[in-house]
C-alpha cells in the first residue's frame, strides 16, 4: 500500500513538472517576440500587385528581416515578395517596457497574371531566426482597376487613404471632396474588407446632411465624411481595402475606387502614444 501511494505521488509530481516546464517554455517564447499576423485584414482589388504590413513587438531590436516563402494553396511561384522596413525614425530606437516596435512592408509582385490570389501565411527569417506566420484571416487579392479616382465628370479634390488604426470605431471622420461637371447620382459607398462605413454627404457649403442614393446637379462640390467601424477589427488591426464610391452618369454606372489602409503604428501625434498602446496590447494578449 505504501509503495502504491509513493508511486502515485511520483506520477503526480512528474506530471506537474511536465506541465510547469511546458508553461515556462511557452511563456519564454512569448516574452520576447510578438507580431500581429493574426490581426491582418487584407482584401484588395489592384492591378499587378499589392503590399501589406506586419507589425512586430520584440525585446531584441529587429535588424534584419528576410523573406523565405509564402504559404498558399495556389502556385507559390506566382508571387515575388520584397521586404521593406517601414519603421519610421520616430520610434525605430524607442523602447517601452523593454520592448521595441517595428513595421515591415511586404511588397507583392505577381510574376504571372492571375485573377485572384490568396496568401495563408508567410515564412520569414528575423534576426537569423526562422519564423512561420500563419494568417488567421487569409490575404485576398483580386485583379482589377485600382485608384480610379480621377474622372472628368466626378473630379476628386481630396481623397484620404492612409490612417492610424485608432480611427476604427472612433468618432474621427476623414473627408473626401469631389466636384461634379455633369449631373450624376451617387449610388452607394462601401469597402470590401468588412469595414462598415457610416457616410455623411454635404453639398457646397450647405450643412444639410443628405442620404444615399443622392442626385447631384452639375457644378456642385460634394463633401463626403466617412466614419469607419467594425465588429471584428480594432485599433491594433492592420487593414488594407478599397473604398468604392459608386455613381451613375446618364444611367451608366461608374466607380471611384481608391485603396485605403489602417496601420496600428501610423503616428497621429508626436508623443508615440500609438506605439505605447500597441505594445501594451500585444504583450497583454
Amino acid at each position: 500500500m505504501y509503495k502504491k501511494k509513493m508511486l502515485i505521488c511520483i506520477l503526480i509530481i512528474s506530471l506537474l513538472c511536465i506541465v510547469g516546464c511546458s508553461k515556462n517554455n511557452t511563456s519564454s517564447d512569448k516574452l520576447d517576440y510578438y507580431d500581429n499576423s493574426d490581426n491582418l485584414y487584407v482584401d484588395v482589388v489592384a492591378n499587378d500587385g499589392f503590399s501589406f504590413d506586419i507589425n512586430f513587438v520584440t525585446k531584441e531590436k529587429i535588424k534584419d528581416v528576410k523573406y523565405l516563402s509564402i504559404i498558399s494553396d495556389l502556385d507559390t511561384d506566382v508571387v515575388d515578395i520584397n521586404v521593406i522596413n517601414n519603421t519610421i525614425d520616430s520610434y525605430s530606437n524607442y523602447k517601452y517596457k523593454d520592448f521595441y516596435c517595428a513595421d515591415y512592408m511586404f511588397d507583392c509582385t505577381l510574376k504571372t497574371q492571375v485573377d485572384e490570389y490568396i496568401i495563408n501565411g508567410i515564412v520569414l527569417e528575423i534576426n537569423g531566426q526562422k519564423k512561420k506566420l500563419e494568417f488567421k484571416n487569409p490575404i485576398k487579392y483580386k485583379r482589377g482597376e485600382e485608384n480610379t479616382i480621377f474622372n472628368e465628370n466626378f473630379q476628386v479634390r481630396a481623397f484620404a487613404n492612409g490612417f492610424s488604426s485608432s480611427m476604427i470605431n472612433s468618432d474621427e471622420k476623414p473627408v473626401y471632396k469631389f466636384y461634379t461637371n455633369k449631373k450624376l447620382t451617387i449610388e452607394k459607398i462601401e469597402t470590401i474588407a468588412g469595414l462598415n462605413v457610416d457616410v455623411s454627404v454635404f453639398l457646397n457649403n450647405d450643412k444639410t446632411k443628405y442620404e444615399l442614393p443622392l442626385e447631384v446637379e452639375e457644378k456642385t462640390e460634394v463633401i463626403i465624411e466617412v466614419k469607419y467601424t467594425s465588429d471584428t477589427m480594432n485599433s491594433f488591426s492592420y487593414v488594407l481595402s478599397n473604398l468604392n464610391i459608386v455613381y451613375s452618369v446618364d444611367g451608366a454606372k461608374n466607380m471611384c475606387n481608391g485603396i485605403i489602409s489602417f496601420n496600428p503604428t501610423e503616428l497621429v501625434s508626436n508623443d508615440l502614444k500609438e506605439i505605447d498602446n500597441f505594445i501594451d496590447y500585444m504583450i497583454s494578449e
